[in-house]
């Protein structure tokens, strides 16, 4: 049978970022396409988007997909990856060969799970957590167009790039000096940091902001001190685990900067708000008289009172930056190649590095923060898209995949969401119930699944077979 071309879009875990709803209907129209949303980590009640819980629990499908995992090697990255993730998160050490196993079934389940969809493209949200990166490394298997979906460092934002996320991104590659923007579009960019200035919002929900003198006072921070401002972030996220190769707990870079710091500096350490209780009580110690801890207060106006922020690649980078604030990274992350930001040097200690940023940065302050503008401006005119915004994402996509066409296909849209949505149980049941020509598609679909995997098995024994 014929279809329209399908785009798959894996795992939108951050919802709030965006009315996904909106925005498939826009994309269905305009692009005169099929979508198909999945979700395994949460609850959603949508027939719009597949849930792969009932796809992941039948005894059916189970069996295929142990079919589909048989004699697959994992590669040496994704088991590493996956170890780390759940290591950082639970604080313990886990059983390797129970995750080997684990990730092969959840391998078979997907090479299963794209043998039904048969996408066109494929839209990972992050790519490189254990959920989206097998969808992912498949589409990459099977040369399917691939793009990459984040949360983006300005409020309510989100991008979609071809390359991948954070440091890996196109944008990460660019200097700032390739980016061309026009005058009114700088313009339009201030105008906007202005009302995020005055409403005091970031890209993560704030406290209200209070004046910089009381913030100063409140924190006990001696006049002729200087502030150096360093951001948690969170310990099991891809930015910590892929992207900073020198730092992997802030516990780390605090203790960096206190070795070498003295009295007329002042470290203020902003704990994450997804961090655990026990990581603060551990950072306290560390930090001793150094400096102090800030939990309820606003990102905006630590920037403001600070000489200096040091971070691995917090999105407080960034919001520094377009702020006119010197900013040193100790990972890697979007600010890569940018003129406006110092770099870490291995092998040299904390006082010298933050020294000569503060030095070098105020030395062409001016360009520098023109610099850093420009590079905000890029992204909130060209690069990324907003929450209320399904227009620019739609035109966004459209910009990204390749032409699209119809083509054969082994199942229809209403038969891949009799399959994922209403495959097991009472559900099942209570549906097809006095409902003969859904049933009557549900036997067609079930029986057509034991023939696609049949064939699968022979051509796989087949080939086997050839390899001895």
């Amino acid at each position: 049978m014929n279809r329209k071309a399908r785009i798959l879009f894996c795992n939108p875990t951050d919802t709030w970022t965006f009315p996904i709803k909106k925005m498939m209907a826009n994309i269905q129209s305009e692009l005169n396409v099929e979508i198909i949303v999945t979700y395994e980590e949460y609850e959603q009640k949508d027939d719009r988007f597949i849930s792969l819980s009932p796809f992941l629990s039948s005894v059916a499908f189970q069996k295929i997909a142990k079919i589909e995992s048989e004699n697959l090697k994992l590669p040496h990255d994704l088991i590493e990856n996956r170890i780390k993730f759940i290591e950082k998160t639970h604080g313990k050490k886990v059983d390797r060969k129970k995750i080997e196993n684990d990730l092969i079934l959840r391998l078979g389940r997907v090479r299963m799970f794209f043998q039904i969809i048969e996408p066109d493209v494929v839209i990972v949200w992050n790519g490189n957590l254990s959920g989206s990166e097998l969808f992912r490394r498949e589409a990459e298997r099977r040369r399917i167009s691939l793009l990459y979906a984040e949360k983006g460092v300005l409020p309510e934002s989100w991008y979609i790039d071809p390359q991948g996320i954070n440091a890996n991104s196109t944008i990460a590659k660019m200097s700032e000096e390739f980016m061309e923007v026009e005058k009114k579009e700088i313009y339009k960019f201030k105008r906007f940091i202005g009302v995020i200035d005055q409403n005091g919002t970031s890209a993560w929900p704030q406290p209200e902001r209070i004046e910089k003198d009381q913030m100063k006072e409140s924190l006990g921070i001696n006049e002729k001190q200087k502030v150096i401002l360093f951001p948690c972030q969170v310990e099991n996220d891809t930015n910590i685990i892929l992207f900073s190769n020198h730092f992997k707990t802030n516990s780390s870079v605090i203790k960096w900067l206190t070795d070498s710091i003295g009295s007329d500096y002042f470290l203020l350490v902003k704990s994450h708000p997804m961090g655990l209780h026990s990581d603060k009580i551990e950072l306290k110690r560390i930090l001793g008289k150094h400096g102090k801890i800030v939990e309820n207060a606003n990102i905006l106006d630590l920037i403001e009172i600070s000489d200096i922020v040091v971070t691995i690649n917090s999105t407080v980078g960034f919001e520094a930056s377009i702020r006119n604030c010197p900013v040193l990274q100790l990972g890697k992350g979007i600010l890569d190649n940018k003129s406006f930001v110092s770099e870490f040097h291995p092998g040299s200690n904390a006082l010298s590095q933050i020294e000569l940023c503060i030095k070098t940065y105020s030395e062409n302050s001016v360009s520098n923060h023109n610099n850093s503008l420009r590079f905000g401006t890029y992204l909130f005119s060209r690069y990324y898209t907003f929450r209320n915004d399904p227009d620019r994402t739609v035109k966004r996509i459209k910009s990204l995949i390749p032409r699209l066409q119809s083509k054969q296909t082994a199942f229809s849209i209403n038969e891949i969401k009799c399959i994922f949505t209403k495959i097991s149980g009472e559900d099942l049941r209570k549906y097809v119930s006095g409902k003969t020509l859904f049933r009557a598609i549900v036997a067609k679909t079930v029986i057509r699944i034991k023939n696609l995997f049949n064939v699968i098995r022979t051509n796989s024994e087949k080939s086997d077979n050839k390899d001895h």
